[in-house]
């Protein structure tokens, strides 16, 4: 008996033992702030995300747009891994002669956060 239910515990132990665990990452998100060249936040202002540099600077193929908040900020989230051109835009003023564009990939799980400014 005694062996028996130690058997049973072992096979127990086993087999929890050999569960895996699957964890699953959220999506990329990507989080900007806009700011103008006196540090001031933008509300109000249009957000455009493209794939490619040339989509940008063609205004061709968004891949999605909005407008920053009050405090001058917008979140883009279930993006892909991959690099995001953005336009932002508020009158007269845009980003075009600062950065559009980040050097690395999004990743699974991360939110990466941009501060920038419009002229």
């Amino acid at each position: 008996m005694k062996s028996k239910l130690l058997l049973l515990i072992s096979i127990v132990l086993f087999l929890t033992g050999c569960l895996k665990k699957e964890y699953l990452l959220a999506p990329p998100q990507l989080k900007l702030i806009v700011k103008d060249n006196s540090s001031t936040k933008i509300s109000g202002a249009t957000v455009t995300l493209y794939d490619s540099e040339e989509d940008l600077l063609s205004d061709k193929q968004i891949i999605n747009f909005g407008l920053t908040d009050s405090t001058g900020v917008i979140v883009f989230v279930d993006l892909q891994e991959t690099i995001y051109y953005f336009k932002i835009e508020k009158g007269e003023k845009n980003n075009l002669e600062s950065n559009y564009f980040f050097k690395e990939p999004l990743k699974m799980g991360e939110r990466k956060t941009i501060i920038t400014s419009i002229f």
